[in-house]
């Protein structure tokens, strides 16, 4: 009994000590409490099947709601973006492109006007 503890413990020391650790898909089944024990403390481990790798697992992180990721997003607008809110959002609305844009479109209509003789 002392002997299989041991064992025990010192088979998840090594497989702990093992980044990114391959198993065979019959050792993931013999020990698959184990390896999901070490998985939630942040190990990851390929699972292999006929020699090839066949999955991956990783710790599981929680998706976050889209209203969490709106706040945050604010959040870092707000720490970064210190922007006024008539400030252009692009090239196409700045004064100097919409003056240019301005002459442009007056040389068209002068010069597809009809000419008075």
């Amino acid at each position: 009994m002392e002997g299989q503890l041991l064992d025990t413990q010192c088979t998840l020391l090594y497989t702990r000590s093992m980044n990114n650790a391959s198993l065979t898909a019959t050792e993931f089944r013999n020990r698959c409490f184990e390896i999901l024990t070490l998985t939630s403390k942040g190990d990851e481990f390929v699972i292999e099947k006929d020699g090839r790798p066949a999955a991956r697992l990783i710790p599981y992180e929680p998706k976050v709601s889209p209203k969490k990721v709106k706040r945050i997003l604010d959040n870092f607008r707000s720490a970064f973006g210190k922007k006024r809110l008539n400030e252009p959002w692009s090239i196409l609305e700045t004064p100097d492109w919409k003056k240019k844009e301005k002459n442009y479109l007056s040389t068209l209509t002068l010069n597809d006007a009809p000419r008075k003789k």
